[in-house]
């Protein structure tokens, strides 16, 4: 699935870059680029980060720097009934509100580094998310000149961050003309739209990619990382584990709707990617 170009959103008059708020029942599956770099938080919500080529769970607390043309989605999990809204706060702007000559003062070297870092991606922690959370949400407010040195101040502190990691590996090309790129973008939307489905199994994926399932096997392990199977079974134990502390639904009924076909099987992977059992999940939220 080739990424879609997702045109420069309009800015307020009184600065060059945006800070917005998003709120919707669910973030949707949404493959794109563009050409502005992006600052994400989560403060409400849950599912899978795609972020060129690595495929991640997130939840409230991610924080994401991405280089611009870079494609990525985040895909939350089904709308459920206590959850209200997923949230995120995003921060758009071009590196040049940052110009050659500035990040060259003894200032802004720091910005420069992590302007170079970050082509792939930079995931922080959730301590450093928490850090910075309340001037994330003050940005988005901001306005004039304000808002740039909160912006400036801002990138500075996470420049100086130690423990932020790389998102896409060094061999990934974000290029719409790579055919392997595109099929595996393919797979991901097409498991993504089924994977709450029982019936969602490699030989299908692999039939809309066009490889056999063996090739497609060893394919998606070269490119994700990961098996097919536990990717999927990633993708359902989050949005199981969802449904078991926002729900009241029993536990054999979220195992099926979120593509179990049985109770056992369901158990074992929830301890396996959890540490307990669901029941013992879901008794943290009541």
């Amino acid at each position: 699935m080739k990424p879609r170009f997702e045109p420069r959103r309009s800015h307020p008059s009184a600065q060059s870059f945006i800070a917005f708020e998003r709120v919707e029942p669910a973030f949707p599956f949404a493959w794109h680029y563009h050409p502005e770099w992006e600052l994400t938080w989560i403060s409400a919500g849950s599912g899978s980060r795609i972020v060129g080529d690595t495929i991640e769970a997130y939840e409230p607390g991610d924080l994401v720097l991405l280089g611009g043309g870079l494609p990525h989605t985040w895909s939350s999990e089904k709308p459920i009934r206590r959850t209200g809204a997923h949230r995120a706060v995003i921060v758009q702007f071009t590196p040049d509100l940052f110009t050659p000559a500035l990040i060259t003062r003894p200032e802004f070297i720091a910005i420069g580094d992590l302007f170079a870092r970050a082509g792939r991606g930079l995931a922080f922690t959730a301590e450093t998310a928490s850090n910075e959370a309340a001037a994330l949400t003050e940005l988005t407010e901001a306005r004039g000149l304000d808002a740039w040195c909160r912006l400036a101040s801002l990138l500075d502190r996470l420049a100086r961050t130690p423990d932020a990691r790389p998102l896409a590996s060094k061999r990934y090309t974000p290029s719409a003309g790579h055919g392997a790129q595109r099929r595996f973008e393919r797979a991901l939307a097409v498991i993504d739209a089924h994977a709450d489905d029982d019936g969602l199994y490699l030989s299908q994926v692999a039939q809309a990619v066009h490889l056999t399932p063996a090739a497609f096997s060893r394919f998606f392990q070269r490119m994700a990382g990961v098996s097919f199977v536990d990717h999927v079974n990633t993708l359902r134990i989050g949005r199981a584990a969802r449904l078991l502390a926002e729900s009241d639904r029993a536990v054999s009924e979220i195992a099926f709707a979120c593509g179990f076909g049985n109770l056992a099987n369901f158990n074992r992977r929830f301890r396996e990617q959890k540490g307990m059992s669901p029941r013992a999940f879901r008794a943290h939220y009541v």
